[in-house]
């Protein structure tokens, strides 16, 4: 008996279908995307999936030398916490709140049960 399974993805392109999700959870992916705008379009994408009702968390590591040091062989394209709040609402997102951790932040962020965005 199997009680899930393991799917390879891209962010930025989601392969589920509109609203299918409670909540979406990433941890210390964002700023592991390549660009600004695949993180923006990693919001829409998650924003998609999610049912209205849905949280979105996520948990980043904030910009800083040695974090940049730590990604000198990767990606690092830090996710600004003081533009968080602007990004995801952009992709409909409502509710956002960010909370410091040590070293980290923790981003929450809701689909709105109803409202304007219900048709994205």
């Amino acid at each position: 008996m199997t009680n899930g399974a393991v799917l390879q993805g891209d962010a930025s392109a989601l392969p589920f279908p509109e609203k299918t999700f409670s909540a979406a959870i990433a941890v210390l992916v964002l700023h592991h995307l390549k660009s600004r705008a695949a993180q923006e379009r990693a919001f829409a994408e998650i924003f998609r999936v999610l049912r209205p009702g849905g949280v979105f968390l996520a948990v980043e590591i904030q910009d800083g030398w040695l974090n940049r040091i730590g990604h000198i062989r990767s990606t690092f394209v830090p996710v600004a916490p003081a533009m968080v709040s602007e990004r995801l609402a952009a992709a409909g997102f409502a509710d956002t709140s960010i909370d410091f951790l040590r070293g980290a932040y923790r981003i929450r962020a809701l689909r709105a049960r109803t409202s304007d965005n219900s048709s994205r």
